[in-house]
């Protein structure tokens, strides 16, 4: 299931569900997130997802960003606190601890860069604590030769895992920041780690990435294009000692060969690593929809309807995952 945020109507946006079944035949059904704060207020955007979680945003290219947590499946949701008053738009990303009783929420300022090992300034939100706190971290792993390979993020969400949050750079670097932990148990700590490109050599005919959480583990995938406009897809996992680890190597081609097309990684199906999601821009009609991949047999379902193109391709997506294995997960309570 994934979260989609896209433009209409000129300048308002809204936020629509989009529910996946790999039943027979696949499908694609739609709804819109058309409930709580966004009944009043309009002008919100979804800036990141956990599990089946939704973090909005109110106002948020202003200088008070009113953030809150919902559960579109229980239709729950509850406001945090404002948080401190920072210019313009700013990576956001949120997770839970294991008994999904505390949440904390980090926003990424920039990095202070005057300095010989470059920092991280960053605003954290706990529940247990119910404040914004702003902190100065200093990224282990960082060397002074990093200072500028990892300054922008990508236009993504982050990955949570484990009480981990993991951004990913336009260099190909990882962004780890540590908020939970048996180490970690003050609310007010946070640990954060620079994690290196598995594959800095090749990134010159990198077409896409994307960070994801299957089957338990953090991997990236790289869609590279090569001759002839063939497309290859590489997987890579995060071990335990921040190493990458080569997982698979995939020849799209002969599954991605349409004329006159353009293909964008969406996202994994977080339980089958066989099944990849892909966003697919028709030309000269420009109309987008979704592909369902298995990549094991090479074979692709369209699984959605057509969408009208915006500017930006493809279509900010955030992943959002239904818990099988037990109840929708309730938002966390502020002390």
């Amino acid at each position: 299931m994934f979260v989609n945020y896209y433009t209409s109507f000129g300048s308002y946006r809204k936020a629509e569900l989009l529910t996946v079944s790999k039943q027979s035949p696949p499908g694609l059904k739609v709804k819109q997130l058309d409930f709580g704060p966004s009944l009043f207020f309009h002008v919100d955007e979804v800036v990141a997802t956990y599990n089946d979680l939704v973090l909005m945003c109110l106002n948020c290219y202003r200088q008070g960003n009113i953030y809150y947590i919902c559960n579109p499946t229980i239709k729950q949701w509850i406001a945090l606190p404002p948080a401190p008053i920072f210019h313009g738009k700013k990576p956001v990303g949120f997770t839970l601890d294991s008994d999904n009783k505390c949440c904390k929420v980090v926003r990424i300022l920039g990095f202070k860069l005057e300095l010989e090992t470059p920092s991280l300034e960053v605003q954290i939100f706990s529940s247990e604590t119910g404040e914004w706190i702003q902190l100065d971290l200093v990224l282990q792993g960082c060397k002074s030769r990093h200072r500028y390979s990892f300054i922008n993020i990508m236009n993504y969400s982050p990955v949570a895992h484990n009480g981990t949050l993991y951004w990913i750079t336009c260099s190909g670097h990882l962004i780890g920041l540590e908020l939970f932990s048996k180490f970690n148990i003050n609310t007010t700590k946070c640990h954060g780690r620079l994690i290196s490109n598995p594959n800095p050599v090749r990134r010159v005919n990198l077409k896409d990435e994307r960070l994801c959480v299957c089957q338990g583990s953090v991997r990236l995938c790289q869609l590279y294009s090569g001759p002839e406009s063939k497309l290859s897809l590489y997987i890579w996992e995060l071990k335990e000692d921040d190493e990458w680890c080569s997982k698979e190597f995939f020849d799209l081609h002969p599954l991605l060969s349409g004329f006159q097309m353009r293909y964008r990684l969406l996202a994994f199906d977080s339980n089958d690593e066989d099944i990849l999601y892909l966003w697919r821009k028709e030309q000269p009609s420009e109309t987008l929809d979704i592909l369902m991949c298995n990549i094991r047999t090479l074979k692709a379902t369209e699984i959605s309807q057509k969408f009208s193109s915006s500017s930006t391709f493809p279509l900010r997506s955030f992943q959002f995952v239904l818990p099988w294995w037990r109840w929708p997960t309730p938002v966390p309570r502020l002390n």
